[in-house]
Order: structure tokens, then C-alpha cells, then sequence
């Protein structure tokens, strides 16, 4: 692996809790119970469940666009204007890393849900005309209120006084939607509909750094789309009357994985002086092939199961 020099500040001794040794080999190499021991899977089928009335209402998983690849470290500060802030990456550190963590992932996740006959595609594949581009250029995906303010008070806990840090490969967008809200999910899936897919993946990825360890601590996954049951005046009752998700919802979560690696923490990169001094993330797109290869199984099995 060649070396990359980053220019990185480096704050205070703050240590996040999870700081281990464990590698990206030793969790790959987990059988499926031990590597699935901290997953959690969320089901999207709750809100249109009831309503479903034949097959034709299931959700489709064909084709489907990786929509976001975005990576995340929340920051930490002391509010007083004189003390230094936690070690963060900068720009250029996280856009290695991101670009990295998807040239080796992409691959693998196409090949898991080949297996699955579903098949993954990238903005230049699934932006097929000028209108849709256009679309894909012009859209953007707000939260709701709510979840805005929670975002700034978690912000102003942590100190507030540094942005986190995030990164996406160029072209994508950069998302924080898995564990978002209806309004966001509602546009998200929307906007799959108009541009001819099924649905669309988003994957997040949490990283902390304390000046010396780059450590993952969290991969979070979602497929979104339209949802796939009509209007329908007489289930007026089952719309939201008032707020962000007033009225019929036209995108879903179909369902979505959140995994914390074994001992909190895979451990990434060591550096000294801004410089990479050992990387341990060989195999790591084989890691988040299978966390997909997860959710796309629950999320199929879910919606089938339906109507049984």
C-alpha cells in the first residue's frame, strides 16, 4: 500500500471508547453468526403492509442505483474558544478513504446481488438521458425539522465549534439517510420512481480518528424507493394528517442494516506526523459486499412474506 501524506490536525488526547486491534481480515474471516452478531435489521414493509392487495403492490428490487456512498466522523470540542478540538481528517483524508472504501466495495456488492438477480447500477449506467441527469444534478433531500434540530443539539453537545467531517466519491450524493426520516425517505424514493429504478442503496460509513488510529465504527446500509402501493381514497385513514408525511407517502425504506464491528471498532489505519504508517483495510469491500448481500435478503424476504 502507498504511502499517502495527509495534513491532519491534531488536538486533544480525546479517545473514543472501542480503540481496538481487531482487523478488517479477522472480521471478514467470522462465520455468518459471529459476523452478524452486532447487526440490526429494520423493517420498511410497516407503513403499506395492510394495504398491499396483490403482487403487482410488492415492492421490485431489479434494478437498482447506488444513490450515496458517504463517509462520516462527528467531531468533538471543547466550547471554550481556547482549547483545541479533537484530531479530525481533513478534506483530502476523507476523500482517500471514501474513494478507497468504493473502488474495492462496489464490485463485490454488484457481485452479491448478481446472485440475487438484482442488478446494481451507477449514476453514468442508470442516468441514461439528458432530462435524468439533469434531475439527478438539480435534486436535493432535506430532513425534517425534527431531525435537524436533534442534528444541532448532538452538534452543540459535542462542542460545536468544528463541522464534521464527510466525504463522498465524486458524482455521488452525500447522504445521511438510512436512519433519517419519512419526509427524506419520501423524496428519496419519489425521485428513484422518476428516475426509472427500483430502488436506490445508500451506504454510510463512521470512522473516528484519534490522531494516531483511523478506526470504523459503524457501516449503516438502506434500500429506498418508490412506494409501490397506489393512492387510494379508502385508506385515507392510514395517511399522516398533519406534518412532513402529510398525506400519501410516495417513497419507502424497504428496509435497512446497521452494523457495529466486533469490540466496537475495526481498526483501520495507524499514522505518525500526517503520514500513513500501516493500513490494515485489505478486504474491506468483501466486508460491506456482505452486509448488502444482507440486507437485500431481508428486505426480499420481508416483502414477500406479505402475503403469505
Amino acid at each position: 500500500m502507498k504511502k499517502v501524506i495527509f495534513t491532519l490536525l491534531l488536538g486533544t488526547i480525546f479517545t473514543f471508547a472501542g480503540y481496538t486491534q481487531t482487523t478488517v481480515k479477522g472480521w471478514s474471516a467470522m462465520d455468518d453468526k459471529k459476523f452478524s452478531k452486532k447487526l440490526a435489521y429494520g423493517k420498511g414493509t410497516g407503513m403499506v403492509a395492510k394495504r398491499v392487495e396483490d403482487a403487482s403492490q410488492l415492492a421490485k428490487f431489479d434494478k437498482i442505483g447506488i444513490l450515496g456512498f458517504s463517509l462520516y466522523q462527528p467531531t468533538y470540542s471543547d466550547k471554550k474558544p481556547f482549547s483545541v478540538v479533537t484530531p479530525y481528517l481533513t478534506d483530502a483524508g476523507s476523500t482517500f478513504f471514501v474513494d478507497e472504501f468504493f473502488a474495492v466495495s462496489l464490485p463485490e456488492i454488484r457481485d452479491e446481488f448478481a446472485k440475487s438477480q438484482s442488478a446494481l447500477l451507477t449514476p453514468d449506467e442508470y442516468l441514461d438521458t439528458d432530462e435524468k441527469i439533469q434531475h439527478y444534478n438539480s435534486v436535493e433531500f432535506e430532513h425534517a425539522k425534527m431531525w435537524k434540530m436533534v442534528g444541532s443539539i448532538s452538534n452543540k453537545i459535542r462542542g460545536g465549534r468544528v463541522d464534521d467531517i464527510k466525504g463522498a466519491p465524486k458524482g455521488y450524493k452525500y447522504l445521511l439517510a438510512v436512519n433519517a426520516d419519512a419526509k427524506m425517505w419520501r423524496e428519496i424514493g419519489k425521485f428513484t420512481g422518476e428516475i426509472e429504478l427500483d430502488a436506490v442503496l445508500v451506504i454510510e460509513t463512521t470512522f473516528g480518528f484519534d490522531g494516531r488510529q483511523i478506526v470504523l465504527q459503524k457501516i449503516e446500509m438502506a434500500l429506498i424507493g418508490p412506494n409501490p402501493v397506489p393512492y387510494n381514497k379508502k385508506h385515507k385513514k392510514y395517511y399522516a394528517p398533519f406534518g412532513p408525511v402529510k398525506g400519501y407517502l410516495e417513497g419507502l425504506n424497504y428496509g435497512f442494516v446497521s452494523v457495529i464491528p466486533p469490540k466496537g471498532g475495526i481498526l483501520i489505519a495507524k499514522l505518525k506526523k500526517g503520514k500513513i504508517t500501516e493500513s490494515h483495510y485489505e478486504g474491506i469491500g468483501a466486508i460491506y459486499g456482505r452486509i448488502a448481500a444482507i440486507l437485500l435478503a431481508k428486505t426480499k424476504a420481508d416483502w414477500n412474506d406479505i402475503l403469505k
